[in-house]
């Protein structure tokens, strides 16, 4: 936390990245994040042709995890809206390149943690608050997942 964001509590004082920085900087994560949704297909359609076992996690947690997941997706692109950009959208990728292998949730696991790591490199950026705001839900859900998955 840096000392404008104690000092103010809220609002934001000195310059922010500009609409079409946001935009370029959001994008990046937008993919991550849909790649991060098709690894979670890939492990949804494994457990239910019994192709893989869902180890500790339970149906009810990974339908909650995906939904959480593509409402993250929907809110940067809402984002990117916003700026006045175009969203990045997953045409330019395919459902069936994603599977989910023996080792599947070590797969999952990887692509959670590309997207943390996607995250983290928006930290330091001087994004307006509420993309900041953005920013900080969908990080907490990652979180979230990577504890869910962590054990399987």
């Amino acid at each position: 936390m840096s000392i404008k964001d104690i000092l103010l509590q809220k609002g934001w004082a000195g310059t922010t990245i500009d609409r079409g920085e946001t935009v370029s900087h959001l994008n990046p994560v937008i993919r991550v994040m849909t790649v991060t949704m098709h690894y979670w297909d890939a492990a949804q359609r494994a457990l239910e042709a019994g192709a893989a076992t869902a180890g500790a996690v339970s149906a009810d947690d990974m339908a909650q995890a995906r939904k959480v997941l593509r409402m993250d997706i929907g809110k940067m692109c809402e984002t990117v809206f916003s700026a006045g950009g175009v969203a990045y959208n997953g045409v330019d990728l395919e459902a069936s390149d994603y599977t989910f292998e023996p080792d599947g949730w070590a797969g999952v696991r990887a692509q959670e943690k590309a997207l943390g790591e996607a995250l983290a490199q928006q930290v330091d950026i001087q994004h307006h608050m509420r993309t900041r705001a953005i920013l900080a839900a969908v990080a907490a859900n990652h979180e979230a997942r990577m504890t869910l998955i962590r054990n399987c």
